[in-house]
């Protein structure tokens, strides 16, 4: 198994673990056999969609999942943030952090409108491959990038953020949309 897909799987079950409790997580991952040899993007999105299927079938509350899938996205985040802070170091207002981030991330996937932040792409950016789905996967997945988008966005303001995700297009939206 490629080691980025396996870091994921493991960071999953793992996370899974700490936040829900090891019977839950054996019975989650047990109930995935396309994860046991992911060896390229299509057959990690279809592991995914498996797992969150299982996911969510085993852990009906809906505030449980969501606390582990964003605290994957939080971990998925966290290589960026030293840059990110010396973004804050450098910038006098928030026009000038929301140009440091988007130089950062090579593109202008945040925009600024007095106090409403937007953040819209229209492909699935998720280095696990699971953008190259053809078929919808469980919203829950989606969920990580809240978590990734909360830990960036209090990192660069220096405090606690709101994040909503508007649509997902895994989930069968038109783009990526979150409004911070």
């Amino acid at each position: 198994m490629e080691n980025k897909y396996k870091q994921w799987i493991e960071g999953f079950k793992k996370t899974l673990t700490e936040k829900i409790g090891s019977n839950v997580s054996e019975d989650v991952i047990k109930s995935c056999e396309t994860c046991r040899e992911v060896t390229n993007d299509k057959e990690m999105a279809t592991c995914v969609r498996a797992l969150m299927e299982g996911f969510d079938d085993k852990v009906p509350e809906e505030s449980k999942r969501l606390e582990v899938m964003e605290t994957l996205g939080s971990y998925c985040v966290s290589p960026m943030l030293d840059k990110v802070k010396e973004i804050r170091a450098r910038s006098d207002s928030p026009q000038e952090l929301i140009q440091g981030l988007n130089e950062l991330y090579g593109g202008e996937f945040f925009q600024l409108s007095g106090n409403q932040l937007k953040s819209k792409l229209e492909q699935c950016v998720c280095h696990f491959g699971v953008g190259s789905s053809s078929e919808p996967i469980s919203p829950t997945y989606c969920k990580c990038s809240l978590g990734y988008m909360k830990t960036l966005f209090s990192t660069l303001f220096d405090r606690s953020v709101k994040v909503d995700l508007v649509e997902s297009v895994l989930t069968g939206g038109k783009s990526y949309t979150w409004r911070i």
